[in-house]
């Protein structure tokens, strides 16, 4: 079976000496020539195979590596803390400046301050409302506004004209302007947030001015 040797006694040997063996072939008389797979075809599927083995390991590892990468930042991002969390006493600079306009947590720690807005903490009244003040957890020391009840349905009612304003109040900056740091609207309270002033309201500050030129006015 296959292929003759390449000798000349078998190429010269009669057909009848070489019939009984089955699937022979060569290039004898009476005998099938033979056929040869083509080397280009066997080459190509070398190739192919070799490319295959190649990518299919590269493939797999890339995936192994994004679900790694993807699995380690799910846990990071469980693992990281919010800024919600953290205990404000533990909170570096201004505590405003850190909240922003998140009113719930400034809310609970004017009330902790105040002690519910007690008149220990009370410092001044006027047509609008009554200035508190207000140690924070951070040991900044503020002023509170708090609004009359009568002027809370008005800030309920105008929500939104009313953060407008204080947007712009917050951003309003000025040497002979008291800072406002931020605000408050609640159901039960409703409040302004400022720089306290240790020397005292504007009304004292011009009282004092008018009694001081009365005096010099008295002495002339």
């Amino acid at each position: 079976e296959g292929p003759i040797p390449d000798l000349k006694a078998f190429h010269e040997a009669s057909f009848n000496a070489l019939r009984n063996n089955k699937g022979l072939c060569g290039n004898a008389t009476g005998l099938m020539p033979c056929v040869f797979p083509s080397r280009d075809n066997h080459g190509h599927t070398k190739s192919t195979k070799l490319i295959i083995l190649f990518v299919l390991p590269l493939f797999g590892g890339l995936l192994i590596l994004l679900f790694i990468l993807v699995a380690s930042f799910l846990t990071f991002c469980k693992k990281t803390p919010t800024k919600k969390s953290e205990p404000m006493e533990e909170q570096d600079g201004d505590i405003f400046s850190i909240l922003g306009f998140n009113g719930r947590i400034l809310h609970d720690s004017i009330i902790e301050a105040t002690e519910d807005f007690s008149s220990d903490y009370c410092i001044g009244s006027g047509g609008y409302g009554s200035v508190y003040k207000a140690a924070l957890p951070t040991g900044q020391v503020v002023a509170v506004k708090k609004l009359h009840q009568s002027e809370d349905s008005i800030l309920i009612n105008n929500l939104k004209d009313f953060e407008s304003e204080i947007i712009a109040l917050l951003e309003l900056r000025h040497h002979n302007i008291v800072q406002m740091y931020g605000f408050c609207s609640h159901p039960q309270h409703s409040f302004l947030v400022y720089e306290f002033m240790e020397r005292g309201s504007l009304r004292m500050v011009l009282s004092n001015m008018n009694k001081q030129r009365n005096w010099i006015g008295r002495r002339g």
